[in-house]
């Protein structure tokens, strides 16, 4: 009778331990994102259309049911918004929180922005979940006073970056004009894994807004050729960005049965988005076949979707130092299996595409043959070694092809290279002269010191050998008229040796 109750205890402590880890799993899948949002009153002018807005809308409808989502304003100080909840249920007030986003403000707090956000995070903390911070701004840090800006830009380098990079939360900035502090928003991007970016224009935003998706989530995408791209029967949802070629442009979307539809024309198994710079459609349960984007620009365009078949990678990096030699494993997933079937194996091709910065792209074909970068044979995964040799920006495209189907995944990366004088500092200041800081004014005037030593030190020789050759005369004749007196006085010095030695 007591084995029989220590096996019944024993299998309900199992289901329970089971089912709290099945809760657990669906508590901490997914991502929390923290978007924190400029709106001091020179945004008017870096973003007159507000162009952020939607850009930041698109970014929170891409995020999955589980993941969760905040929204922090500042100007003065960070003003949250709306705190971090699940996308699912919620997405209508978080696109509003989005909608409150103002440019009135008089200050640019960066310090206090960044704080909040941490706070936010902090307040509704659970572990295994990625954490993200996007920071978009358009100035340096101003609380209008000079020697407190100093002091808080201090803080964020010494004290507040460390903390966030402890607690493994990335920070992506969005710089928003050639006049914001994008050294402090590299910096802080780079130090904690993040990227740094740059929108200069209307069609930078939502780019740089799937880029930080794609970094984030590494979503299921398929590869567009031009402007079409092929659904396989395992993809249960697709999701298409695409990007307009004028602000009129009527994008439309034609299926495998060559039906188009649009905005004004779709069915209720499409939900479209539609921007200035950009559409956004989602289509469940789509055809299988060859869809194709009607009118959009070719550049920009993406397809993400849900799907049982997955492309899956190792790596998961923003920052890589030059020369710096890194490992890429490529595998294709099914229902969470590594797909080892030679049989399938055989009739899918691998791919990996690198393009760096002042180079044209270069596409390697993958092979899972223990050489040549594949580190072991027939495993199912497909690897090569990767060293990047240009700093700055490059992007990596991995590419599975079959017969029926194919996947791709997109890393933009950051290279970082040795740092330049002239680039640790290429701030300007709003009137537009240089920001050195006071080390670098000392130092240089040292060097100035030096070249006008040396330049008087040179003259001084000139000048000297000039009036050697102006008073020659005066030399030579002197020097002819006391030949005798130059005798006597060898012949006292000789006799004064001499008086020495005795």
């Amino acid at each position: 009778m007591r084995a029989s109750k220590k096996i019944i205890v024993a299998f309900l402590m199992l289901v329970l331990a089971s089912l709290s880890g099945y809760g657990y799993a669906d508590e901490t899948g997914g991502i929390d994102v923290i978007l924190v949002m400029d709106s001091s009153g020179s945004m008017k002018k870096t973003d007159p259309m507000n162009l952020r807005i939607p850009a930041a809308r698109l970014f929170l409808s891409l995020l999955g049911k589980h993941d969760r989502a905040s929204v922090v304003s500042f100007s003065d100080k960070g003003y949250p918004l709306i705190q971090l909840m699940k996308i699912d249920g919620n997405d209508e007030r978080l696109y509003d929180a989005v909608g409150r986003i103002s440019s009135r403000g008089m200050y640019t707090n960066i310090h206090d922005a960044l704080l909040k956000g941490f706070d936010v995070l902090r307040a509704n903390w659970l572990r295994d979940r990625k954490k993200i911070i996007v920071l978009m701004s358009d100035g340096k840090m101003d609380v209008g006073d000079p020697a407190k800006d100093g002091q808080l830009v201090q803080q964020v380098q010494q004290e507040l970056v460390p903390r966030l990079r402890e607690r493994q939360i990335r920070i992506h900035t969005i710089a928003f004009s050639e006049f914001s502090d994008r050294t402090l928003l590299r910096e802080i991007a780079e130090r904690t894994d993040g990227s740094f970016n740059l929108a200069l224009k209307d069609r930078d935003l939502h780019n740089i807004f799937s880029s930080i998706f794609e970094n984030a989530k590494q979503p299921e995408m398929l590869p567009m050729e031009g402007s079409s791209f092929l659904v396989d029967p395992s993809v249960q949802e697709l999701t298409i960005v695409a990007t307009k070629g004028t602000p009129d442009a009527k994008i439309m979307l034609q299926s495998p049965d060559s039906k188009k539809y649009s905005s004004f024309q779709s069915t209720g198994d499409m939900e479209w988005f539609v921007s200035r710079e950009f559409v956004m459609v989602t289509v469940r349960k789509p055809i299988p076949g060859t869809w194709e984007l009607l009118f959009s620009a070719d550049e920009g365009n993406k397809a993400y979707i849900i799907s049982d078949l997955q492309l899956k990678t190792n790596f998961d990096r923003l920052n890589i130092p030059l020369d710096e030699p890194v490992n890429f494993d490529i595998w294709l997933e099914k229902n969470g299996a590594v797909l080892k079937e030679k049989l399938i194996l055989e009739g899918v091709d691998f791919f990996a595409e690198v393009g760096e910065a002042g180079s044209e792209p270069v596409m390697m074909k993958l092979g899972d043959t223990g050489n040549k970068g594949d580190r072991h044979k027939n495993d199912g995964l497909f690897s090569f070694l990767y060293i990047p040799r240009s700093a700055g920006q490059a992007e990596i495209r991995i590419v599975a092809k079959g017969k029926t189907f194919e996947r791709e995944k997109v890393f933009h990366l950051n290279i970082i290279g040795p740092e330049k004088e002239e680039e640790v500092h290429d701030e300007t200041k709003s009137d537009g002269s240089d920001q050195v800081t006071e080390g670098q004014h000392d130092e240089k005037q040292v060097e100035w010191k030096k070249v006008l030593t040396w330049f008087a030190i040179l003259n001084l020789i000139m000048a000297t050998g000039f009036l050697f050759y102006a008073k020659r005369d005066i030399f030579m004749k002197g020097s002819r008229s006391r030949p005798a007196n130059d005798d006597e006085e060898e012949d006292g010095e000789k006799e004064e040796e001499d008086d020495d030695q005795d």
